[in-house]
């Protein structure tokens, strides 16, 4: 049952003690109230809005939304660099896969991340693929 807020029981707490940090176009960075790090679409290099003066210290997982370069140009790098946990569609995280990040995926459902409520809702089918001219 969910509270008369709309949100999952318990997802209040999480969301209250989350701290969003915009760092041009896309990408966004938000510190769970647990410390995790979640990184989403990665563009800092060559990206004129994000903040010169702001150091990545930490990033434990990196969320992706699709292939374009505004949104994984620094995808590669940073899970190299922290050991990050990617999350993508299927034919992004094979891609990415190429490149040394990740593990391979288990099956054709692709590399799903645990919501934490023991579902997968994720369809990779139809799905369009980072492309890589080289």
């Amino acid at each position: 049952m969910r509270p008369a807020s709309g949100l999952p029981e318990g997802a209040r707490g999480i969301i209250a003690g989350m701290k969003i940090t915009w760092l041009g176009h896309g990408t966004f960075l938000f510190r769970l109230s647990s410390g995790q790090v979640v990184l989403m679409d990665p563009w800092i290099d060559g990206n004129p809005a994000y903040p010169k003066a702001y150091k990545m210290e930490r990033v434990d997982t990196i969320c992706i939304t699709h292939g374009h370069y505004d949104h994984i140009h620094d995808a590669i790098p940073l899970a190299q660099r922290f050991s990050s946990e990617v999350v993508a569609i299927y034919e992004t995280c094979n891609w990415l896969q190429s490149k040394g990040v990740g593990q391979p995926p288990p099956d054709e459902q692709g590399r799903l991340a645990d919501s934490g409520r023991g579902d997968r809702d994720h369809d990779p089918r139809g799905c369009t693929a980072a492309r890589d001219s080289g």
